[in-house]
């Protein structure tokens, strides 16, 4: 299962997709930081997860490290 949510927006409900699928979602985002929320369930043991992004003026591309930052969540 795998559920994208951005800025508290679900833009990606694949919940019943399975290995070697592919899921997508879209959303517009102001220039700046957004919270960006990837929650990921691997029942089969070797399921990974790419997020990828474009624009009108951007490819397609992963998000690389360089645009993500963490922040501390109190459980």
């Amino acid at each position: 299962a795998l559920y994208v949510i951005i800025d508290g927006e679900l833009v990606v409900d694949a919940a019943e997709k399975r290995w070697k699928s592919q899921s997508e979602g879209s959303v517009y985002l102001t220039k700046g930081k957004h919270r960006l929320k990837v929650e990921h369930f691997d029942n089969v043991a070797f399921e990974y997860v790419e997020i990828e992004y474009e624009s009108e003026t951007l490819p397609r591309q992963q998000i690389s490290g360089e645009k993500l930052f963490r922040v501390k969540v109190d459980l």
